[in-house]
Formats: C-alpha cells, sequence, structure tokens
C-alpha cells in the first residue's frame, strides 16, 4: 500500500530547489497496533524537515514530494494508493527494528561528495521530543545525498586536542559552545587523554547555532530586536502601519521561548524593552505596550542598529553576541549620525543577522546593503500596503524560527487578504485549513475602525464573537480569535 504518493521510481532528482521521488517505507516487521501514529509522525516530520532543510541550505533545496510505503500487513485505509515500483529494499528512508539501538544512521557512505545506500532509522524515534526527529532527517539526508561526515569525536581521540599553547580544547561547533567531556558510566568529568566511556556533553549552547553535523539538537535562544523608526516622516498612515504590523509579530509570528526586545529611533535611539522571554500571552500583550506611538524629529538608523547590538552583547556576553537578530523598519534616508556604515562593520564581526524592511519609497538603500552584508533579508513594503508589511514580518519571523531550531513552532499563514466595508455591508469568508497543521490557530482582524461585531463559526458549527474567551483585543486597531493546542473546535 502506498500514501501521499508521487509517481516514483526510487531515484531521488531534484527539479526547482525541491527533492522529488524520495521514498520512506516502513517495515514489515513493526507491528502497527504497537506504533499507531507512525504514519501521521512520518508526514509531520518530514513537512518539518522540508522546512529545516530549506533554511539549513539558504532557501535553495527542499523536500518537494514524498512517498511513504506503508506494509501489506497493516490495515487498508480510503486515502492509500496502490504501490507501483517502490520495495522497502529500495527505499531512500527505511523504517524498521533494530534491537538495542535507537539513533539513526545511514549505510554505505563511500566518501565525501558520494551518496550512501539508505538511511535507517528506527520506528521509536518518531517519539522522542527533545530530539526532534525532523533534523535527525536532515542530519542523515546529508550523510546519504552528499557523503557530509559527522562533525563530533567518534573515537576517544578525537574529543579534544592540545592547542599551541599547551591547553587541552574539546572539539566542538561553534567555538562558544559551552560543555564538559564526561564519562558516561560515572558522569564524572573526564581527563584528557579521554577513555572509551567519554563523551562530549553540551551544558550551554550560549545562544549560539550548532552544526547540523556536530549537534542538530542544539536549541539556539532566538534573539530578536525591533529596531522602529520613529522620524517625524513617519507620522500618521505609516506610524499605524508600522503599529499594526509589529503588533500582530509581536502576537502571532514571535515565537514561544524567544527574546524579543524593542527599540526606537529618531534623532536619537531609545530602548522602548530590553530582551524579554515570550512564555505566555500577558508578556506578548506587555511587549505590544511598548511598540511606539509618537513620531517625530530626524533619522539615525545607524543609532539603533548601535543599541539594538549592545543590547544584543549584554545578552551574551559583551564581545561575540553572534546568532542575534535585529528587524529593521524605516521609510527616511538617514540624516543624523550615527550612519549606517559606521556601525556595519561592527554588524558582520559580531555575526548579527539584520532583516530590514523598507518602507515606502524613500527609505534608504543602505538598509538592503546592510542585510546583504549580515545575511539578512531586505524587504521593500510599498506604504499603505499593510497586507505585504505583514508577510514581510511573517518571512522574516518563519527564517527565524526555522534557523533557531524551532521548527515545533513553524508558523503556517493559511490566508491573508484586505477588505474595504461600507457602514451597511457584512463580509462573510471560509478559510481551509489542513488537519496536518495543527489546531494552534489563530484568526487576527487588522482594521481602521472597529467592526460593529466579530463571529467565527468552527468546522463543528461552534460560535465564536467577542463576548468568547478565545477573543482578545490587544491593540486599538487589532482583533484576535486564538484556538491554542487544548482548545477542542
Amino acid at each position: 500500500m502506498l500514501l501521499a504518493s508521487h509517481p516514483s521510481l526510487c531515484i531521488v532528482s531534484i527539479k526547482e530547489n525541491g527533492y522529488e521521488g524520495v521514498v520512506v517505507a516502513i517495515s514489515e516487521n513493526i507491528v502497527e497496533r504497537d506504533h499507531p501514529t507512525l504514519v501521521s509522525d512520518l508526514v509531520a516530520s518530514f513537512i518539518n524537515a522540508s522546512s529545516y532543510l530549506y533554511t539549513a541550505t539558504r532557501n535553495r533545496a527542499y523536500f518537494k514530494n514524498i512517498t511513504i510505503l506503508i506494509p501489506s500487513t497493516w490495515q487498508d485505509k480510503s486515502n492509500y494508493q496502490p504501490a507501483t515500483s517502490q520495495t522497502f529494499d529500495s527505499a531512500d528512508f527505511r523504517i524498521d527494528l533494530t534491537p538495542g539501538q535507537t539513533r539513526a544512521s545511514t549505510v554505505g557512505v563511500a566518501g565525501c561528495g558520494m551518496s550512501g545506500q539508505y538511511i535507517l532509522i528506527p520506528p521509536q524515534r518518531f517519539q522522542q521530543i527533545q530530539a526532534p526527529p525532523y533534523r535527525m532527517i536532515v542530519h542523515e539526508w546529508a550523510h546519504y545525498r552528499y557523503g557530509v561526515f559527522d562533525e563530533y569525536a567518534v573515537t576517544p581521540n578525537q574529543l579534544g586536542f592540545i592547542d599551541s599553547q599547551g591547553n587541552v580544547k574539546e572539539s566542538k561547533c561553534t567555538q562558544q559552545i559551552e560543555g564538559n567531556i564526561i564519562d558516561v558510566t560515572t558522569g564524572n568529568i573526564c581527563n584528557y587523554p579521554y577513555g572509551a566511556n567519554c563523551i562530549y556533553s553540551v551544558t550551554d549552547s550560549k545562544g549560539s547555532k550548532g552544526s547540523i553535523m556536530f549537534d542538530q539538537n542544539i536549541d539556539s535562544n532566538i534573539r530578536t530586536v525591533l529596531v522602529l523608526d520613529t522620524s517625524g516622516s513617519m507620522q500618521g498612515v505609516r506610524l499605524q502601519q508600522m503599529r499594526l504590523a509589529t503588533s500582530n509579530f509581536i502576537l502571532n509570528s514571535a515565537v514561544e521561548g524567544e527574546f524579543l526586545g524593542i527599540v526606537s529611533f529618531n534623532s536619537r535611539a531609545s530602548l522602548k524593552s530590553s530582551l524579554t522571554e515570550i512564555i505566555d500571552q500577558s508578556v506578548r500583550n506587555n511587549l505590544i505596550t511598548k511598540v511606539p506611538n509618537a513620531a517625530v524629529g530626524l533619522t539615525s538608523v545607524g543609532g539603533g542598529l548601535q543599541l539594538a547590538l549592545n543590547m544584543l552583547k549584554s545578552s551574551v556576553n559583551q564581545s561575540f553576541p553572534c546568532g542575534g537578530r535585529m528587524i529593521v523598519l524605516s521609510d527616511g534616508e538617514e540624516n543624523v549620525p550615527p550612519y549606517i556604515s559606521s556601525v556595519t562593520s561592527d554588524l558582520v564581526s559580531n555575526q548579527v543577522v539584520i532583516h530590514t524592511v523598507s518602507l515606502g519609497s524613500s527609505a534608504s538603500a543602505r538598509l538592503q546593503n546592510v542585510s546583504y552584508a549580515t545575511g539578512g533579508k531586505a524587504i521593500y513594503a510599498p506604504s499603505g500596503d499593510i497586507e505585504t508589511l505583514n508577510s514581510a514580518f511573517l518571512s522574516i519571523s518563519q527564517q527565524n524560527a526555522a534557523s533557531g531550531g524551532s521548527q515545533s513552532e513553524n508558523i503556517i499563514q493559511v490566508q491573508s487578504e484586505s477588505i474595504q466595508l461600507t457602514s451597511s455591508q457584512i463580509y462573510h469568508g471560509t478559510v481551509y485549513i489542513d488537519q496536518f497543521i495543527g489546531n494552534d490557530t489563530s484568526i487576527t482582524i487588522l482594521w481602521d475602525l472597529l467592526p460593529a461585531s466579530l463571529t467565527v463559526t468552527s468546522p463543528n458549527g461552534d460560535v465564536y464573537n467577542t463576548s468568547s474567551s478565545v477573543f482578545s483585543q490587544p491593540s486599538n486597531g487589532l482583533s484576535r480569535f486564538y484556538f491554542g493546542k487544548s482548545t477542542s473546535q
């Protein structure tokens, strides 16, 4: 039997950046009743792995089509299709019982740049929460497809080395990750030279991103600073757009566990909120109150960048805020020092990624240059186009979440549209949500004038309105229905 099929000949190809013909086969040794959620787990894992791969390859590759081969001994279902040429022995990913082994492995890698024979994964690996399986899939895919080597020690003599000053150093990637080489049988710290029971154990990633081939399970804390233009040219519609877009970002796009700060700049830079961990709805609501609501003065983009950089430095250490990100929004040319050019080298040397949103045609061309120099996105949003502005923030947030290892918070915008209503008009709309996306869903309405009434009807007929517990209005111009993970719709 076959599920989620693409007419594959078990030959993987890449077309328009998408891998096609990838086959995942479940062994007949696996009993369905022992792993009743395995198929849905595979679907969810490969959806997240595709996004993770896309970010890891800097938007160059993703999984376009995946075929899952179901054992003939399993119960047939209406959405299964007959298998054609796919077999377990020719599959790229083989899910099978591996007694005494819970790790995935790539079989038959002949050397660097050479592909392997197949990837073997035990079924219980898809139940592990602390080590998300989608990251493991991308790690093993690098072995299988391109013969990329592991970057962690596989023998005791690879655990560390003596540097030129005679100091013992651990083998790790990246350098700022902290950890100890411990004896797995006793838990004690090992001394150099290391024995057979010694392994490297990460204690603190210092907010950095670990190499996928070193330890793909390192969660780097996402640290983002919003750097917002509040100069005089932002008065009126632009200021309202900025407030709505940033509030919507804080409410719906910033992921749980992210550290978020806010800086504004006009003739000088001002701290609105230091880096704050998003742990619940009350934190989001409080951050929204920190979004600037006045615009006056000239424009010092460099001043805003410098203050945000200092914030990121203080969150890790004063010399290396690697992994931090900024989202800079501005509508005009800079005319007060410090300028962008005076801080760009500092941003690059500290490995801070700068995403920029140019609001309107007058925004400085130097904004996109600093994005290109630091590996960030440069996005143009026409003045008056709130939908494009929201999409800009969402695309940046999706990249931040993926590169920070937060695919459990994978952000998907199902539908977005802009409408104009007269005082007597009523709008009826329908949104289709795929069952695999999950039920952690919000419907957000941005408005110029508060609608007389707002209602949402769920698939089972339940009606929610502005009196319902799922409704909130965190900011003027923004209303939201939030159906959380525990909400039954």
